[in-house]
């Protein structure tokens, strides 16, 4: 499979991901690993901040600059499969997370490799969950590993 650029929204990591679910061989797969390689996907974070805070973040203007009393703090929002795993979601694109996720959780757009990071912080992770509202696929740190290393 001959190496294409990849487009920065994110849709040809989605392109990627829908041949290897169609196809399932190894091919497809190095070949969505490689292009997961230096991109950056959306993942979604439980924000932690002061009740002081947020209050004073209610209630600013728009564009008003704002010095907070304590540090906000983030963290992953983990998925928990029907076997009991744990996976650290991640979107190819803002579309595929459903609205319902966006206004429970903070959106951030990171580069795959700190994304990585994140889930092995985290004791329990198996692994990356690509897009797991809508086709997920569930990319273990075996092959999850791999991306950094993969051209």
């Amino acid at each position: 499979m001959k190496a294409r650029p990849m487009s920065e929204d994110g849709s040809g990591i989605l392109a990627l991901k829908t041949l290897f679910l169609e196809k399932e061989t190894e091919e497809a797969l190095l070949a969505l690993l490689k292009g997961l390689h230096g991109k950056h996907v959306y993942t979604l974070m439980n924000t932690e901040i002061s009740e002081e805070d947020r209050e004073k973040l209610l209630n600013a203007d728009v564009g008003e600059a704002l010095q907070l009393e304590q540090e906000m703090g983030i963290k992953p929002h983990l998925l928990m499969t029907e076997e009991h795993t744990v996976w650290f979601p991640i979107f190819s694109m803002e579309s595929e997370i459903p609205e319902s996720e966006l206004e429970k959780y903070t959106l951030l757009r990171l580069p795959i490799s700190q994304c990585l990071e994140f889930a092995h912080a985290v004791d329990i992770a198996s692994g990356l969950m690509l897009d797991p509202f809508t086709d997920g696929m569930n990319i273990p740190f075996e092959l999850a590993d791999l991306i950094d290393q993969l051209r």
